[in-house]
């Protein structure tokens, strides 16, 4: 009996899209069984554990890399050589016929051993930039699949194939806009904004479309607003539009935004490559206002490389700035 390997961790960024892959997987070939690998924390378990696509969870326990704290070296090397150890004996009784990874330094003690054990190994890069865990695994994996042609400038073109990023939609989720405004009790009167604030930098982009309803009354009486607010309460945000009268549907967090993006006429997204994916699947217009933290700034490298792709739908804007988010909408949704 076929066996497939899926290893991602530590963010929903890495463990929602292999998810994906597995269940496509598991779609096409309902006899295969799936072993997915990922970190023991509290998010991996709440994400993986009872999955429908998995038939066996296997959990690792290694801390994250610590690069400025170099007394902790040595627990970290202890750690990633048991893990090890123990994917090898694992793999040793339970050999899977491919692994199949979307990146985490989870991954490394993984594909370490199926490279030893000759195992194919396909690796996801799904950022235009690739991560550290990628880079360093690029030159054991078989097959890299890449979202962006851009990242052919990373990684070893000999083993990159250009792929669609892994969503979860398909031709059957998208139906007519308004039929979708009456589901979400929404007028077909207003032009429509969705805000996906997204699990990162939700909370700055909530206070810009709070200062941009403050400074923009005209706005008020011609949108309406569908809001997915991330970390921020949902019912505070859902004030904000009702002082100023305006319908909304807002939430924190679901897993099926069909609806949604079905309904939308504009949409304002920071640049995670899995809402740049699902936006661009659903062909709409987007201001895209990537998030830039002290670690990273690889979705200005994504918004850059879909605006170039994409001009006439997709705008990047790298300041959450009221001002010049005003200016960008009322152009867009044109008054």
């Amino acid at each position: 009996m076929k066996k497939i390997c899926f290893v991602a961790a530590k963010s929903g960024g890495h463990i929602i899209p292999c998810l994906t892959l597995a269940s496509q997987y598991k779609k096409k070939h309902s006899s295969i069984k799936i072993t997915f690998i990922s970190a023991l924390n509290k998010l991996d378990y709440q994400l993986t554990q009872n999955h429908p696509a998995i038939n066996k969870n296997f959990y690792i326990k290694l801390n994250n890399v610590p690069y400025k704290k170099f007394y902790k070296l040595p627990l970290f090397f202890f750690q990633l050589c048991w893990e090890t150890l123990k994917t090898f004996l694992m793999f040793i009784g339970n050999r899977p016929e491919k692994i199949v990874s979307t990146g985490s330094y989870i991954a490394i003690p993984v594909i370490c051993v199926g490279f030893i054990l000759r195992i194919p190994i396909e690796l996801w890069e799904l950022n235009v930039v690739p991560g550290k865990a990628i880079k360093f695994l690029s030159r054991l994996a078989t097959k890299i699949n890449i979202c962006f042609k851009e990242t052919l400038n990373y990684l070893p073109n000999n083993k990159c194939e250009l792929a669609d990023y892994p969503i979860n939609y398909n031709e059957q989720d998208k139906c007519p806009p308004l039929t979708c405004l009456e589901n979400l009790n929404l007028t077909h009167n207003r032009k429509t904004i969705f805000i996906l604030g997204g699990s990162q930098g939700s909370h700055e982009l909530n206070e810009s479309i709070k200062n941009l309803l403050k400074n923009n009354n005209d706005l008020t009486t011609k949108i309406q607003i569908i809001h997915q607010t991330g970390a921020d309460n949902p019912e505070t945000i859902k004030k904000w539009y009702q002082i100023y009268n305006i319908p909304s549907y807002v939430f924190a967090y679901q897993n099926n935004l069909s609806l949604m993006y079905n309904a939308a006429d504009l949409i304002i997204s920071r640049a995670g490559a899995g809402a740049l994916a699902e936006i661009k699947f659903f062909e709409k217009k987007a201001i895209i206002i990537p998030l830039k933290t002290s670690y990273t700034d690889h979705q200005v490298s994504n918004a850059y490389a879909l605006t170039k792709q994409f001009p006439d739908r997709f705008i990047t804007l790298e300041t959450t700035h009221h001002e010049k988010l005003s200016v960008i909408l009322k152009n867009n949704l044109m008054f």
